[in-house]
This record gives C-alpha cells, structure tokens and sequence, in this order.
C-alpha cells in the first residue's frame, strides 16, 4: 500500500511535511469538505481525526469513529477515558496538592499548583482539576496503529523541581531510548495497560507522556499525562522507524 495524504491538525505542519515525505505521501491535508480514507487500501495517515461524515468506512461506531470522539474531547474528557481504560493516571494516587489547569491547554501554559487537604472547586466549564504527581522522570511512548515504536526520556537542566511545567524554559529535550530493558518504565505495567487501550489499538500514530517515580520502599509508579496524536518528529531514525511500522503488519 501507499498512503495518499498525512491528515494532520490545522494549526500544526512541520511534523505532517516530514512525515509524508518519508512515508512516499502526496502532501499533508487538513480537515475540510472533501473526503478522507481511512481504512481503504492506499489511504490517508491520520494525525488528526475530522468528524466521520468526511472519512470514508468511518460510520458504524467503529474504530474510526471511537478514535474521532476521544481527539475532539478536551483534556479532562480524554483523561475520564483514559483512567476508563484502566490505565493509571494522576488521579490514581493521594496528593494534598492539587494541579489546576484549562479544559484545553497545550505545553506549560497556564499551570497553577494548589496546596489543599480537599479537592479545589473549580469552574468545571473552563477548568479542571487533577492531583499533583510528583515525578523524578518523564518519558513519551510512541505507538504506531498500536504497537510501540519508540521510547523518548525528557531530559531537563539538572536541579529542575517536579512542581513546574518540564517545557523548553526547563531546557527539556527528548532523548531516545532504544533498549526497553534499560528503561526504568520496565518496572511498571504501562507497555501492557496501553496496550490494552482501544485508541492506542486503532490510532495510526500517538504519543504517550508518562510521568514515573518510586517510592521509598521500591515501588515504582507511572501516571499518563495525556494522548498526544501530533507529536513533534524530527530525528530522521525515528522517522523511519515510524514508517517501517505503519507500513508493516503485525505478526
């Protein structure tokens, strides 16, 4: 098969160019009135899931269709989803601190920290709320059509506390990770859990940010940030790596 176009998100274009060159693509497009391939022998890459009525084999209730809802949710609509699926999150674990941001943000902005014995009230129509999880490492795991690909580590300036954004102002940088069993995320469930989730299962390309600690006895503990189905892309490695998985089949 060949993919037509890499579909990608309105506002987003460098990952989309890269990605459809290496894939053989004719271009990238975004949503608009004309109909996309999903399922159909040379379709489109999905990096962004427009409302089915313009996808092709996309009614019915399936995968397409499940996928497209879960993109247009905002944050705390995706996490309800994802803790649905049984994978842990923040809101899996006790804190008396609380983290307070906007039903859709993206990167660091606008994160506000709350100490509090009791959930913070909130406007829930602009906001929402998520206990604080105090993480030593951060990694994002790359799934494609629900296999995992590629494993990052964000690497901060030495000293950065776990109570702020790890964005660029923290010097952050993903790191590539080619050896799992070198990878302190082994010593969690994650890989199985995600697995196991129906998006991860029917997205072309997500990416997982997870947050990992461990606690004074041993116990080692992720939380799943969120979903992300545009990432940033750049390492030509992994590009390919990205295209060897979304044009091969499962074994």
């Amino acid at each position: 098969m060949t993919y037509r176009y890499v579909i990608r998100p309105p506002t987003i274009l460098t990952t989309p160019r890269e990605l459809s060159a290496v894939l053989g693509a004719r271009g990238t497009r975004h949503a608009s009135r004309k109909k996309f391939q999903w399922s159909n022998e040379d379709g489109d890459f999905f990096l962004s899931y427009p409302d089915p009525s313009l996808v092709v084999d996309s009614v019915g209730g399936g995968s397409y269709s499940q996928v497209s809802a879960f993109y247009r949710k905002h944050k705390m609509g995706q996490r309800a989803s994802i803790i649905a699926s049984g994978i842990r999150t923040p809101s899996s674990y006790a804190s008396n601190r609380w983290v307070v941001r906007p039903l859709r943000h993206m990167g660091g902005r606008d994160f506000s920290l709350i100490e509090s014995d009791e959930q913070p009230v909130v406007n829930t129509q602009t906001h929402y709320v998520s206990p604080f999880f105090d993480k030593k490492w951060e990694y994002r795991l790359v799934f494609v059509k629900g296999r995992h690909c590629l494993t990052l580590y964000k690497r901060v300036d030495p000293g950065t506390p776990s109570n702020v954004p790890w964005n660029h102002a923290c010097g952050s940088v993903f790191v590539t990770t080619d050896d799992w069993n070198a990878c302190r995320l082994r010593h969690t469930t994650v890989l199985e859990d995600l697995g196991r989730c129906p998006i991860i299962a029917a997205a072309h390309l997500v990416a997982v940010d997870v947050m990992l600690r461990k606690e004074p006895r041993g116990d080692w503990q992720y939380a799943v940030c969120e979903y992300n189905f545009a990432p940033a892309l750049s390492i030509p490695e992994n590009l390919e790596k990205v295209k060897e998985y979304a044009y091969s089949r499962p074994e």
